[in-house]
């Protein structure tokens, strides 16, 4: 499933609470799971992006910086891969634009 496709899926749904209460079964995001890096804590981001995938039937795993070290102890590329292998979907929210292009770059997603 593209980025795109998911957007889509996701503003159909999304668009009221009614609309998810009458629509519990539609879950295109099911057995997709998505990488949620925060260098930088963002409380409405996190909530949104859990829920989000958690209504559409998916995983949201949230790794803050406790639990990645991208371009510490892990270079950014083998972080990359390693998240693109296993996830569907990667979004960053760290501290330099350099390290989303390589992490895009190298995902394979």
């Amino acid at each position: 499933m593209t980025f795109t496709l998911a957007q889509a899926y996701l503003k159909q749904h999304l668009r009221s609470k009614e609309g998810r209460r009458k629509n519990a079964h539609f879950q295109p995001l099911l057995k997709h799971s998505h990488a949620m890096i925060f260098e930088k804590l963002s409380t409405r981001t996190r909530i949104s992006m859990e829920t989000g995938m958690s209504i559409l039937g998916g995983h949201g795993l949230f790794l803050g910086a406790n639990d990645i070290h991208v371009g510490k102890n892990e270079s950014i590329l083998d972080s990359a891969k390693v998240l693109g292998n296993f996830n569907d979907l990667i979004s960053a929210r760290v501290f330099s634009h350099d390290t989303c292009l390589e992490l895009a770059e190298h995902s394979g997603l």
